[in-house]
């Protein structure tokens, strides 16, 4: 899979773990060193939990049924690392209720190519209002 294709993938893989509540196997999409860092900033791996527990919260207290819709990315490979940018909108859908946007932004991603293939060193979400 040529790399472009592959951090695409990548991208869309943690938007559907996202979407679907299953935070447990994001852990595998970040290298060594990895973090998360917006709306709070975490390191993957020493403060996954709390990372699963901060989406966790996100999806069943401040906005349940929320879900993350992304565009394509703009992505520049140079080498062995990577970086992207991909807007994202996040909707919520009440029960019996129209889709309402909760908030738009957008993702700044870095990258680097390991043994196992492209892995998120970095996420920034900078969406509105925070």
């Amino acid at each position: 899979m040529d790399d472009f294709k592959e951090i695409s993938t990548l991208i869309l893989k943690y938007s559907s773990l996202v979407n679907s509540g299953e935070s447990a196997p994001l852990k595998a999409l970040f290298a060594p060193g990895g973090r998360f860092s917006g709306l709070a900033t975490f390191d993957i791996d020493t403060e996954f939990e709390q990372y699963q527990s901060y989406l966790e919260y996100l999806r069943c207290d401040v906005y349940p049924n929320f879900r993350q819709f992304i565009s394509p990315s703009l992505i520049h490979v140079e080498g062995a690392s990577a970086r992207a940018e991909t807007q994202v909108m996040l909707l919520y859908s009440p029960v019996g209720d129209d889709p309402k946007i909760l908030k738009t932004g957008i993702l700044f991603d870095t990258f680097t190519l390991t043994y196992d293939g492209w892995k998120f060193v970095e996420r920034y979400a900078e969406i509105d209002g925070d």
